[in-house]
């Protein structure tokens, strides 16, 4: 991983600029605010396309990319799909 010189490097981002390779917690921390990017994993032979979602990305809206601090549980409120082919 490029990002943190620890974790394997299997993830990349075609959004982002560069040719940056990311482990998997890292790729998720790099893109907390960057929802709609294109991820892609390395699977031995050729990279696929992976969602964020599928990596377990949550993305909390407000409270700084945080979840809701006025909530018991966060889930309850948050636990929807995310719709990267949305057009707005």
């Amino acid at each position: 991983c490029q990002s943190c010189q620890i974790g394997e490097g299997r993830f990349r981002c075609l959004t982002c600029s560069g040719d940056q390779t990311f482990c998997h917690s890292c790729v998720v921390k790099a893109h907390q605010f960057l929802p709609f990017h294109k991820v892609q994993e390395w699977i031995g032979k050729c990279f696929q396309d992976k969602s964020l979602e599928e990596l377990g990305f949550v993305w909390h809206m407000g409270h700084g990319g945080q979840p809701c601090p006025f909530s018991d549980d966060p889930q309850t409120w948050e636990d929807m799909p995310l719709d990267t082919e949305a057009s707005f």
